[in-house]
């Protein structure tokens, strides 16, 4: 049996539909999978070629909530720019993905269509750089927000190795898990003095996993504070942990 641990500061946790031509799947507001029922959005997948155009609509309508391009069904990979709109019909914002799918520019537009903030996001710091605009699409450079997110001690690698070694990686094992891959994500606050707070599994696919990945992250060390304009902040995050139980 072996662990992967993915990192990431937002993920969706679904699985793919395989080569369907076309599905519509079911969220909640989370962009969570929910029964029609108690579905706040829908999305419909339509395969062209070895992309998916991807259109999700407001639960019980047909006014649109985004338009884009994904490489996949699991959101995680965007190609091009994604368009979301308003309840009332309005482009709301935009997001721009880059040649890896990380979408590292996003604009936000006043009810006139003008632009009212954009953000960028740098890819290997994370910090992000927000400007405001008014209505008349100038910048207000007393607005402007710099936001540099939390970090573990050591970065990436260090909180990596820290799960690696922390996780008890045969929980599912004990449970009698069979072969097949179990995804949490748990979703967590870094408080302004680096401490993990609130921490919940959003996702439990069962055999203690859920409990498990809680557990390692409710015990992680103290982190490197967010900060906005070098002033710390609280910091949400999320991360997802996916055990694989393999017959071998």
């Amino acid at each position: 049996m072996k662990i992967i641990i993915a990192i990431t500061a937002l993920i969706l946790s679904l699985n793919a539909i395989g080569q369907t031509d076309s599905v519509r799947r079911y969220f909640d507001t989370l962009w969570i999978p929910r029964p029609k029922a108690s579905a706040a959005y829908y999305t419909d997948f339509v395969k062209q070629g070895n992309v998916y155009r991807v259109a999700s609509y407001y639960a019980g309508s047909d006014r649109p909530l985004s338009k884009g391009i994904y490489a996949d069904t699991l959101f995680q990979k965007g190609i091009g720019t994604l368009h979301r709109y308003a309840e009332t019909g309005e482009l709301k914002d935009s997001i721009l993905f880059d040649s890896q799918g990380f979408p590292f520019h996003q604009y936000a537009f006043h009810k006139n269509g003008k632009l009212s903030t954009h953000s960028f996001v740098n890819r290997v710091s994370g910090v992000t750089k927000i400007e405001e605009y008014d209505e008349k699409g100038k910048v207000n450079p007393l607005l402007t927000i710099v936001v540099t997110p939390a970090a573990f001690k050591d970065g990436l690698a260090g909180w990596t190795e820290y799960l690696e070694k922390n996780l008890k990686t045969n929980v599912p094992i004990k449970n009698k898990a069979p072969v097949g891959r179990y995804t949490v994500v748990v979703a967590f606050e870094v408080a302004e003095d680096g401490k993990v707070s609130n921490v919940r599994a959003e996702t439990d696919p069962g055999y203690g996993t859920a409990e498990e990945a809680v557990r390692v992250v409710e015990k992680s060390p103290r982190w490197i504070a967010a900060t906005q304009n070098n002033k710390p902040v609280l910091f949400r995050h999320r991360q997802s942990i996916t055990f694989q139980v393999t017959d071998k």
